[in-house]
C-alpha cells in the first residue's frame, strides 16, 4: 500500500480533477506494469501540481487553469520531491 501526502483542498472544488487523474493514471500504467507505482506516481504528480498551482492562484476558478499548466510544467525530480510518497506495509 502506498499514501500520497501532496495536494490541495481545492482539488475537490474543480470538476474534472478526477477524471484527470483517472487519465494520467492510465498514461503511466503504459509505461510502468507495476500498477500501484503508476497510480502512486500518477497521484503524486497531480498533488503536486495542484500545490503548485494553488501557490500562484486566489481561488478555484483560477486554480484549474493553473492545474493545467502545471500538470505541463512539473518535473519528475519535483514529483519524487514534492509528492509525499510513502509506501505502507500491509
Amino acid at each position: 500500500m502506498a499514501t500520497v501526502t501532496a495536494g490541495h483542498e481545492w482539488m475537490t472544488l474543480v470538476t474534472g480533477v478526477g477524471c484527470s487523474l483517472g487519465a494520467l493514471m492510465a498514461a503511466f500504467a503504459a509505461a510502468e506494469s507495476d500498477r500501484l507505482v503508476a497510480a502512486t506516481a500518477a497521484t503524486a504528480m497531480m498533488c503536486v501540481a495542484a500545490e503548485r498551482a494553488a501557490r500562484r492562484t486566489v481561488a478555484p476558478g483560477s486554480f484549474a487553469i493553473a492545474l493545467i499548466d502545471e500538470l505541463y510544467l512539473v518535473t519528475p525530480d519535483e514529483v519524487a520531491e514534492q509528492g509525499g510518497i510513502r509506501c505502507v506495509q500491509a
